[in-house]
């Protein structure tokens, strides 16, 4: 049993590092949108560096994924992405969310990655 359990957590703490496609059902400007990212994993912690510039840190516990990027012409848009993983490491779902600083609306949208 502890070497099943040993395997199981050990697939879950897979480094999740390498080349992924994020789709995003709609962007931050309402149309929908993809890129190529790169993930970089140190334990739990990720860094995600997407074409045009895009850069999001987080975290990975289990199949929990959680990033964050700032925008805005000052930086001044903090925008969340949270999200869970497959348990093969291969791809990820979920929503991001930020409040707009003009309005304080606050807007979200749905997004995936999957590894090439």
């Amino acid at each position: 049993m502890r070497l099943l359990t040993g395997l199981f957590v050990g697939l879950l703490a897979a480094d999740i590092s390498g080349a992924w496609k994020m789709t995003m059902e709609k962007d931050l400007s309402g149309h929908p949108a993809s890129h190529e990212c790169k993930f970089s994993q140190q334990g739990e912690k990720l860094t995600v560096t997407c074409d045009g510039g895009g850069k999001l840190t987080g975290t990975v516990k289990d199949t929990k994924v959680a990033l964050e990027n700032t925008t805005g012409k000052n930086n001044e848009i903090v925008v969340r992405y949270t999200g869970a993983m497959n348990r093969e490491g291969t791809f990820m779902k979920g929503v991001w969310q930020y409040v707009d600083p003009s309005t304080k609306e606050e807007k979200t949208g749905r997004f995936s990655f999957e590894k090439h």
